[in-house]
């Protein structure tokens, strides 16, 4: 496939996408009974992107067709897994970060899994590293402020 559009994914995102997207069909329930059950629901935050060209093609190599979901943050996410407890209605669930994830697992929301876990990043695993979740992505937290509105004050 030739790349014309300069604002979509290089081939190497793709191709991890691609990637985790296939290591991810183990830990989901995606694959049914019939053949006509083959759906992976992923459930993420808005600004997730994958892109249409990368869900055809992981749909035309696999022959499980994709939804995605897309909820306003991790804090949702973890909303909709909770009203949505019991039903199976979703096979991944992308975003959740360290600050629910607790939550998470507390209310036994989350399948093990096997998904090899090596060569992830050691401080990505952190502070929980078990077979209920797995890192994708690791960042740090900027908090932008207004100096004219906080200058010199103490707000925390």
């Amino acid at each position: 496939m030739t790349n014309t559009n300069k604002n979509e994914k290089s081939p190497k995102i793709t191709n991890m996408v691609m990637v985790m997207l296939l290591l991810t069909i183990p830990l989901s329930g995606c694959v049914g009974d019939t053949e006509n059950d083959r759906e992976l629901v992923i459930v993420t935050y808005d600004v997730y992107a994958l892109t249409d060209e990368v869900i055809e093609e992981f749909e035309n190599e696999t022959g499980i067709s994709v939804t995605i979901l897309k909820l306003n943050d991790a804090g949702s996410i973890l909303d909709y897994l909770i009203q949505h407890q019991g039903r199976e209605d979703v096979d991944l669930a992308i975003g959740m970060d360290n600050n629910f994830l607790g939550t998470a697992i507390e209310f036994d929301l989350l399948a093990e899994s096997d998904v090899n876990q090596v060569g992830i990043r050691n401080d990505a695993l952190g502070p929980y590293s078990g077979p209920l979740a797995t890192p994708f992505d690791m960042g740090y937290v900027c908090l932008n402020y207004d100096t004219d509105q906080v200058d010199g004050e103490n707000l925390t």
